[in-house]
């Protein structure tokens, strides 16, 4: 059995958890706005892009400041948050109408299989990754998206 890196009771677990979601909840409206304004495709890009720079610090943040942690959790849920709208605001544009709701099913079936894939892939990171297992889980997830940007 590993011993657990971090100290945390289930008070701050639970927080640093949350994080994400008080981050998301704040750009649904004005995401869906900003994609109007700059385009779905702009918002969407930077959005990925930061937030996969986020998750690329959280390693690091978590083994120095639990401050540092709980804010990029916050920002990556800040981004994060302004891609469905966004991806909506594409759809209503570029969709035909009798096809909208086929073609989002589909786009939006790729967030499931990548929830399936991650989850699957973690735990054996978990185990073999490298940086004491977990934050591999995060830098090679995280390194795609940036680098596709």
């Amino acid at each position: 059995m590993q011993t657990a890196e971090f100290d945390w009771g289930e008070s701050t677990k639970s927080t640093l958890l949350s994080a994400y979601f008080y981050g998301y909840l704040v750009l649904q409206v004005p995401g869906g706005l900003l994609a109007g304004k700059y385009g779905a495709t702009r918002v969407i890009s930077l959005a990925m892009a930061l937030s996969a720079l986020c998750t690329l610090l959280i390693p690091v943040a978590a083994r120095n400041s639990i401050v540092t942690f709980y804010t990029l959790r916050v920002l990556i849920g800040l981004f994060s948050g302004s891609i469905n709208p966004a991806f909506q605001s594409l759809w209503g544009r570029w969709a035909p109408t009798q096809e909208r709701t086929k073609l989002a099913a589909f786009a939006y079936s790729g967030g499931y299989l990548g929830s399936i894939a991650t989850f699957s892939v973690s735990g054996v990171l978990c185990d073999n990754g490298f940086n004491g297992g977990w934050p591999s889980i995060f830098y090679i997830l995280g390194m795609p998206i940036l680098m596709s940007h």
